[in-house]
């Protein structure tokens, strides 16, 4: 064989450490905790006033979590709060849910450059949707698993053998929970339940649960490959049949996807599932270059896909771009305006600033919203962030609800 290959004794010995050390991070037992909201925060997240948060949970809704200086409700008891406030309001509906008999709504986060901030838009995306009472379904399709591992699950957590302890560990990843089953039987069958939907009081739905990513997804480029001449179902269109047909997707109103950095048969796959697409563009010279070819490439494979599919063409209809990771550095305001310039039509406002609230928040692997009970940035920088993400995450929830309108239109 020519080539240069490791040597097996180096790729063991790293294996090894890179499990022991995981073991020592995660015993089994371990669990992520569900993040911690003022009670303002519900109110913003409900849209109600704080008096009616305190009334409903003076009425037995939720137990707050006591702290040192204020009391907290858990991501799961806001939405006991918004059920309990749903049920008991006469002003506005305060849960929204899909058309009967309609599959959920998917959103797919993408773009070629690795790095671009896809997997963080991903998380926050999610997070926000089912913060704010959508039952919600990430699909992480990148195989790398940060999304995942976000989500406090742990992709590298897939040991070969069975002897092993870590397959029993609490985060370990089943090989039927993840894309390459999803692809290989054309059908989402076991989405995994995630640390969101609360323990002592779990919310009234699944929050948020999770496809999960590993490694060996990367076969899926080969299943898909293959079925190109064996499936009944264009290639291209697999993952869109398995979120509308599956019996397990038709309880999530929103999936959120994260994607591979590049123009794989899996990337294609997801943004055929889409109806609308977020494209993070990053503040370097590269992935500015980056984000403007794949525009380019995206029109010029629509084109050529509605010639060869024409009766499933793609239901695409928002798209959008937000620019993230930027600073002040000359480097970052040029590309900043230059992609205002360019991209003005598909841009939305909102910049995701560089800032400590991301940084330190992704040293633990987690969301800004977990970020503010873990004491790890000030409250003035989570408000900062929230206030961004909602205004960034808010249109897609509007282009999401007027699709649904149009939906039950149709339905008379």
């Amino acid at each position: 064989m020519s080539g240069w290959l490791p040597p097996e004794n180096l790729i063991d010995t790293a294996a090894d450490y890179a499990l022991k050390r995981l073991k020592e991070i995660y015993p089994p037992g371990s669990r992520r905790h569900e993040p911690l909201l003022w009670f303002t925060d519900a109110a913003n997240l409900i849209g109600v006033h704080d008096r009616q948060i305190r009334d409903a949970i003076n009425a037995g809704a939720a137990k707050p979590i006591s702290g040192e200086k204020r009391d907290y409700l858990t991501a799961a008891q806001i939405q006991r709060v918004r059920q309990h406030l749903h049920d008991n309001s006469y002003k506005k509906t305060l849960i929204h849910r899909k058309p009967e008999g309609s599959p959920p709504y998917v959103i797919a986060v993408s773009n070629l450059k690795g790095g671009s901030g896809k997997s963080t838009m991903t998380a926050h995306a999610a997070a926000w949707f089912a913060l704010k009472g959508y039952r919600t379904l990430v699909i992480d399709a990148d195989p790398q698993g940060t999304t995942t591992t976000i989500m406090g699950l742990l992709p590298v957590l897939n040991p070969p053998d069975p002897d092993d302890d870590m397959p029993s560990h609490p985060l370990m990843i089943a090989p039927d929970e993840s894309l390459f089953t999803v692809f290989d039987t054309e059908q989402i069958s076991k989405p995994r339940s995630t640390f969101w939907n609360g323990s002592k009081e779990p919310a009234p739905w699944n929050m948020l649960d999770i496809v999960p990513a590993v490694i060996d997804d990367y076969y899926s480029e080969m299943v898909i490959a293959a079925k190109k001449g064996e499936s009944e179902v264009p290639f291209n269109m697999l993952l869109r049949k398995a979120i509308d047909t599956s019996p397990a997707t038709q309880n999530y109103d929103v999936v959120i996807i994260d994607t591979p950095p590049s123009f794989s048969n899996i990337t294609m796959n997801a943004i055929y599932a889409a109806h609308a697409l977020l494209i993070p563009v990053p503040p370097d010279t590269l992935g500015v270059q980056a984000t403007f070819s794949y525009f380019d490439k995206l029109d010029e494979i629509f084109v050529e896909l509605e010639k060869l599919y024409p009766d499933n063409f793609n239901r695409l209809d928002f798209v959008k771009a937000v620019r993230v990771r930027y600073n002040m550095q000359p480097e970052s305001i040029d590309n900043s305006a230059m992609v205002e310039a360019v991209m003005k039509d598909v841009l939305l406002e909102p910049v995701v600033f560089e800032s400590k609230t991301y940084r330190s928040a992704a040293q633990y692997n987690l969301t800004v919203f977990e970020g503010l009970s873990n004491e790890l940035f000030s409250r003035r920088l989570f408000i900062e962030a929230f206030s961004t993400l909602t205004d960034i995450f808010s249109n897609y929830e509007r282009a999401m609800l007027d699709y649904w309108a149009g939906l039950r239109r149709e339905d008379g």
